[in-house]
Order: structure tokens, then C-alpha cells, then sequence
């Protein structure tokens, strides 16, 4: 039997009607579970009911890595309190998990979850949580209100069950009738346990779908998704198009490098780093890049991307500064340590 962190019980929020302007509904608590560990699914589940389903995300049986060590603390890290945007929204949430303010992250659900004392409970023997999210982020605007859809994996250290991989959905909504100063909020969420990278990789694009592409690069969110997208459709030169300075002479022989991959995808820290400044204005964050080659083997770097606008003139495209990416050992506590000190 493997063991699983009570923070499945919080991560297992069900996730609400994404995308509606209807009235939402409460987010049902979770049951107290005896023990602060959650037996592994057997190898033939039944199917549960669809509020079973919506309460408890699918469980991996083989999902714990036990094997590695403890990351260092992120208890120290500055105060991060940003409810602007969706993905400063959910910096806000792990910055104040990984603080153990946990009543700052109470706050920011839109209603209740589950009673205060029990959401504290599920994340008592988390030690530390990395959040990765999806840079291609949907927001439906109707009605007075916006709702966003982020797809996210986390890399979460739980002191009994050690590293867990997690995959999910963040269902976002804000009122629109005052304007942006209305803050963003987590209306609902729907994760699940992964064994791996790979499974990771996989899942993450599959479980909160983008629906729709952006057509131009007014965010850096925006340009990742696009830079993207050009290259997995193999459009070289629009990729190429998308870098402030040529990365090399020749568009050919630079995108040799993208020619055995069969898919790029990007997950960055939610939490970008900005730069302002004569004129111009950088944006860089963490992230890593995911590549299979065309046996399915995965290529796995981490870095560091600085994106660069010119703010001489309104509706300046972003552009690509740079990219600082590395392959490294697909390790939970390697992968940590290089989020930690990939853009510094």
C-alpha cells in the first residue's frame, strides 16, 4: 500500500461548471478521512457515482516517489499577495501554502470549501509545493463576470508520503462590473496523482483542454502559446518571427534542433518577475520544457525565459529576449532546485 498526503483531500475539490455565468454552486466538503493517508486505488476500481467522481480525483496506484529527499523549506519565502490576474492568483495560493498562512489561502476561494480547521489539516505535513502551469489560460468574459480555466502540475513534498507528482484544473472567476480592481478567486479545482514526468506531460494537456489559440502576443502568456504552437505545426519561420534579435543566421539550420521532437510543451512558474524601464519592459520566469522525440523518449529541460516589449508605443507585441534551458535529471528534488534558482 502506498501512501498519499491528506492534500489529495484538498486538491480533490470538485471542479465547478467552468466557463458558465450562472450562479455557482458551493463546493461540497470532503469527508474526514481517519487517517492522514489515503490507500492506494486497487488494480481494478469501480466506477464511482458522478458526486463520488466530482469530490475525488482518479488516484495513480504507483503515484509516490519515496526514494528522494527533502527539499529545503519555502517558509521563508518574501510574501507574494496578488489577486489581479489568474495566474498571480495562484502564485498567491502556493505562496501562501508554502508559507503555512493558510488562512490567507483559505481566503482566497470564492466560497467555502470545507471548514477552516480541515482545510488546515490537509496541508499540515506539506513541506513545500511547486506550481507549473499552463501559459495558454482561457478567460470567458459575459455577464459581469470573467472565468478562467488554468491547467496546472504540481511537484508537492508531504513529510509522511515524500514527493507527489499532481495534475488538475483550476476553475477561476472574478466579478466584472467594478472593473480590474475586483480580485480574482478559485471558484473550484479537480486533480489526480501521477507516477511520472511522462504521465505528467501527457495529463496535464488533457485534463483542462484549451478550447481556443490566441491570435496575437499582447501578453507574455499569449507569445509562449503561440511560440509554441508554431513549432509543433512546424512553422519555423513564425516561430523564428517571434524573437526579438535572430537566434541564428539562417531559419533552416536553427530549427534543426526541433527536428526530432515530436511536441513542445511549456509549463512556467505563475509567478513572473517584471522589469520596466527606458522605454521597454522585461518579463522572465521560471519554467520547464517538455519535448518528446519521436520514439516517445522525453526530453526534459528547466530553465529561465525573458520575454522583452517595447512601451514606446501602445499594443507592442511581446517578443522572445532569451532562453536559459538546461536538461537535467528527471528528479523531483533536482527539478526543485532548479525552479529555485533557474531565473535568480
Amino acid at each position: 500500500m502506498h501512501r498519499y498526503s491528506r492534500l489529495m483531500l484538498i486538491l480533490g475539490l470538485g471542479l465547478l461548471t467552468a466557463c458558465s455565468n450562472s450562479t455557482p454552486t458551493p463546493i461540497q466538503p470532503l469527508q474526514e478521512q481517519a487517517t492522514a493517508s489515503i490507500p492506494a486505488a486497487s488494480s481494478e476500481p469501480t466506477q464511482p457515482s458522478p458526486t463520488q467522481a466530482a469530490a475525488a480525483p482518479a488516484v495513480a496506484e504507483t503515484a509516490v516517489v519515496v526514494t528522494e529527499p527533502a527539499p529545503p523549506s519555502k517558509a521563508d519565502l518574501a510574501v507574494f499577495d496578488d489577486q489581479q490576474s489568474p495566474l498571480s492568483l495562484l502564485a498567491s495560493f502556493y505562496n501562501a501554502v508554502n508559507r503555512a498562512e493558510y488562512q490567507r489561502a483559505y481566503s482566497y476561494f470564492e466560497l467555502e470549501p470545507m471548514p477552516f480547521d480541515q482545510f488546515e489539516q490537509g496541508y499540515e505535513q506539506t513541506l513545500s509545493v511547486d506550481v507549473l502551469v499552463n501559459p495558454n489560460v482561457e478567460i470567458d468574459v459575459g455577464a459581469g463576470n470573467q472565468h478562467a480555466r488554468v491547467a496546472a502540475a504540481l511537484i508537492a513534498y508531504d513529510r509522511q508520503a515524500g514527493w507527489q507528482y499532481f495534475v488538475g484544473c483550476y476553475d477561476l472567476h472574478r466579478v466584472n462590473i467594478n472593473g480590474p480592481s475586483e480580485p480574482w478567486q478559485i471558484r473550484g479545482s479537480q486533480f489526480e496523482l501521477v507516477n511520472d514526468l511522462q504521465t505528467l506531460n501527457q495529463r496535464v494537456g488533457q485534463i483542462c483542454p484549451a478550447t481556443s489559440q490566441p491570435n496575437e502576443a499582447q501578453t507574455p502568456e499569449q507569445l509562449l502559446t503561440l511560440y509554441t504552437n508554431a513549432l509543433n505545426q512546424a512553422d519555423y519561420a513564425q516561430a523564428f518571427s517571434y524573437w526579438r534579435e535572430q537566434p541564428a543566421n539562417d531559419v533552416a539550420a536553427w530549427s534543426q534542433q526541433f527536428a526530432t521532437k515530436q511536441f513542445n510543451q511549456v509549463l512556467i512558474n505563475p509567478q513572473g518577475l517584471s522589469d520596466a524601464g527606458a522605454g521597454n519592459i522585461y518579463y522572465s520566469t521560471n519554467l520547464v520544457w517538455f519535448s518528446p522525440d519521436k520514439t516517445g523518449q522525453l526530453q526534459f529541460e528547466v530553465g529561465c525565459v525573458t520575454l522583452h516589449r517595447n512601451n514606446t508605443e501602445p499594443d507592442q507585441p511581446w517578443q522572445i529576449q532569451g532562453f536559459a534551458l538546461e536538461a537535467i535529471e528527471q528528479s523531483p528534488a533536482v527539478i526543485n532546485q532548479a525552479l529555485a534558482t533557474s531565473c535568480q
